[in-house]
């Protein structure tokens, strides 16, 4: 089966994508998805991530006293993650359990520490949403594959396995497990099934699996290679971040760096904001390095223009996107209130769902969005998605330790660049 698929893989060919541009050149991203959804069912395993020769070098290792410097190999991951007969496979599947409040990168960084957990234990990982939930990045009507499959993971990344469990596989019940010796016990070797989500991996594989962000280079070895599996947007977002890249020019400028400073609603969760403390910074670390320019990751679209008024001489360049002045999250909780007053508004409602309803009531008739342009998820997806991308391809990158974005930049740099 093994040697099949690679022999798939080698002769399948899909084309370049072709990603829309204004009359002066300028990418667009879209307003909604115009790519087609891949199914878990029909992926070919990406082979070539074993032509990258990255990580080679560093065979399986399962005899490290801390899980998170067990390094696995390209092929083992996988390996585990492609199957012959997915029917008899048991799996740890990663929900989503209630409706919103789960950012990209939150998700992302936590499918690091459940693909870590589903190698340890053997097991195929999953991404769903529990029962009819959805996922406020992923708009079911055009994230569906072509049986009509909800596909929440890979509306915008790569399948992560030719497994499938259902279109509904509903939520967990019965026994929990509450510490990492309850899971890596024999007694629940054959459940077929092991759930979790947001909230328990946080507390279960954080700082047993994973360390996010990685302060030590044998984590962020371990991290990185299982970020640079998991974080592969589809070939239409890959296309829009070289267009983009393309028409700043930084594909010809050779060595740059990355900088990312978050404002807007995020200022409540800095330490610090200030463009000129950050360009200090940037000075001090950067001595020594040849960067031919400084690409600029906000979500503030006055932060270039104060970098700008300081920098003395450093170039920067930034994407043109979305950028609501009340911030991304406000604007997609605007809408996320909007659905659920569309989808529950006629619904016999229960007594917690009334509270909610109440709730966002109240929040709907206080924070009225700032902005003018309309707010697309897909179109900030896309934008935001390509911006990650491109700070990647960075010599240097400089941000924050409450960020999930910065935390998950320097995992994919060095899975590039194979320096941990």
């Amino acid at each position: 089966w093994w040697a099949c698929q690679r022999n798939r893989t080698l002769h399948s060919q899909t084309p370049a994508p072709s990603v829309l541009r204004e009359s002066n050149g300028q990418p667009v991203a879209p307003q909604t998805v115009a790519w087609p959804v891949p199914s878990s069912i029909e992926t070919i395993v990406p082979f070539w991530l074993l032509d990258d020769h990255v990580f080679q070098q560093y065979p399986k290792t399962q005899t490290a006293e801390d899980l998170r410097e067990v390094i696995w190999s390209m092929e083992d991951v996988l390996r585990n993650q492609f199957r012959d007969d997915c029917s008899t496979r048991k799996m740890l599947i990663y929900q989503i359990y209630m409706r919103g409040g789960f950012g990209v990168f939150s998700v992302v960084n936590q499918m690091v520490a459940a693909l870590s957990a589903a190698m340890l234990l053997n097991r195929t990982l999953i991404f769903q949403v529990a029962k009819d939930l959805s996922w406020h990045f992923a708009d079911r009507d055009t994230c569906s594959d072509k049986f009509g499959r909800y596909q929440v993971w890979n509306c915008y990344f790569e399948p992560i396995t030719n497994c499938d469990t259902g279109p509904s596989f509903g939520v967990n019940t019965g026994t929990s497990l509450r510490t990492m010796a309850q899971v890596l016990s024999p007694k629940y070797t054959n459940f077929k099934h092991l759930i979790t989500n947001v909230v328990y991996s946080r507390k279960l594989f954080f700082n047993h699996l994973v360390e996010i962000p990685a302060l030590h280079g044998r984590y962020m070895r371990h991290n990185a290679m299982l970020m640079r599996y998991l974080f592969r947007p589809v070939p239409y977002i890959m296309a829009y971040k070289e267009a983009v890249k393309d028409w700043l020019g930084l594909d010809r400028v050779g060595h740059f760096g990355a900088l990312h400073i978050r404002g807007t609603d995020k200022v409540k969760e800095e330490a610090v904001t200030d463009p000129k403390v950050f360009l200090s910074w940037w000075r001090g670390l950067t001595q020594g390095l040849r960067l031919n320019g400084v690409f600029v990751m906000t979500d503030d679209g006055d932060t270039v223009a104060r970098l700008q008024n300081v920098s003395e001489g450093i170039r920067f360049y930034v994407s043109s996107q979305l950028r609501p002045k009340e911030g991304t999250t406000p604007a997609i909780k605007a809408l996320l209130r909007e659905q659920v007053f569309q989808t529950m508004g006629n619904q016999t409602k229960s007594g917690r769902l009334q509270k909610q309803l109440q709730k966002y009531s109240s929040e709907r008739n206080t924070e009225q969005p700032q902005s003018q342009t309309p707010f697309s998820v897909t179109r900030h997806a896309v934008e935001f998605l390509a911006d990650i991308l491109i700070a990647a391809d960075s010599d240097f990158f400089l941000g924050t330790c409450g960020s999930n974005v910065d935390w998950a930049i320097p995992h994919l740099i060095a899975g590039r660049r194979q320096q941990f």
